[in-house]
């Protein structure tokens, strides 16, 4: 399954690009909400009654890569969702990348989020497949959101700069 999100910076390029570098190699510890982690760190995951189901929040592992620059206006850092928890359940993996561009807008810039959600196959009921999906969203836009808040704050311009508006995601 494929995950995408995007939020526009009020952060010019050059600073952005500073603050996103910052994040290669680094580890953050995501929680994630029972409704989405149900199924032990699936950062899609939906609530669904069972014995592992103790309605608390589960801890997924995101690590960042290397950061890449294709182009002198582009830079690219690949990260990586997995559950923090070993054990049953459905266990499933969030690969991507964080592309850092130009915004349309004057003095602005971009970060897209891009994806693939690996679920093991025959892991899915055929009506679990629509839920899951949009909840595989609602975390991309949150973690887009979160990178955001955390490239803004390094990049420390005056003011309080931030995301323009909210993330969206597909």
């Amino acid at each position: 399954m494929i995950t995408g999100a995007k939020i526009v910076l009020d952060v010019r390029l050059d600073a952005a690009r500073d603050g996103l570098a910052g994040l290669a190699g680094v580890n953050w510890m995501m929680s994630l909400p029972w409704r989405r982690a149900a199924y032990h760190g699936h950062p899609a995951g939906r609530a669904r009654r069972g014995p592992s189901d103790d309605r608390a929040a589960r801890p997924v592992a995101v690590t960042f890569g290397s950061v890449t620059a294709p182009a002198a206006d582009q830079i690219i850092l690949p990260f990586r969702w997995e559950p923090a928890e070993p054990g049953g359940g459905l266990t499933v993996q969030v690969s991507g990348s964080i592309t850092l561009a130009r915004a349309v807008a004057c003095g602005h810039s971009a970060l897209t989020l891009a994806g693939i959600c690996q679920i093991p196959s025959g892991a899915l009921a055929p009506d679990d497949f629509e839920e899951i999906r949009l909840e595989l969203m609602e975390a991309s836009r949150e973690f887009i959101t979160t990178v955001a808040r955390d490239v803004s704050r390094a990049a420390g311009s005056g003011s309080e700069p931030g995301p323009v508006g909210p993330a969206w995601a597909w």
